[in-house]
């Protein structure tokens, strides 16, 4: 069950901290270009996706625990010199499992219902 990816990170996001130092944002977006790059496992002799974990939170999917990949090549990014500060990618994420599992409608019910209960606002 493929999940099509896209972010942008705002103007916030990626300019330099008041300090001159780098944003979080911008650094989180390096460690995410190093975790796509890395080169494919090899196990029993036959190359192998890198399997992931993602921390999904939407209003629909409060908490959902995402494990895939991103697809190979399926990454791109928008740089723009007239928004110097903001970064906008796509990708595709391969999803083989998830937690709550997507096709048990009363477990993501339920994970939805709990994490309302918990905030009063969802995630």
């Amino acid at each position: 069950m493929p999940v099509y990816g896209a972010g942008q990170t705002a103007a916030r996001g990626i300019a330099p901290t008041p300090e001159g130092g780098m944003a979080p944002g911008l650094r989180d977006w390096y460690a995410f270009l190093e975790l796509i790059a890395q080169p494919p496992r090899v196990l029993t002799g036959r190359r192998e996706q890198n399997y992931v974990k993602m921390l999904y939170s939407s209003a629909k999917f409060p908490s959902l625990l995402l494990y895939g990949f991103f697809a190979e090549d399926s990454v791109s990014i928008t740089d723009d010199s007239n928004a110097p500060f903001e970064l906008e990618w796509t990708g595709t994420f391969e999803v083989h499992d998830s937690e709550p599992r997507l096709d048990n409608a009363q477990s993501l019910a339920d994970a939805w219902a709990a994490a309302y209960a918990t905030t009063g606002t969802g995630a």
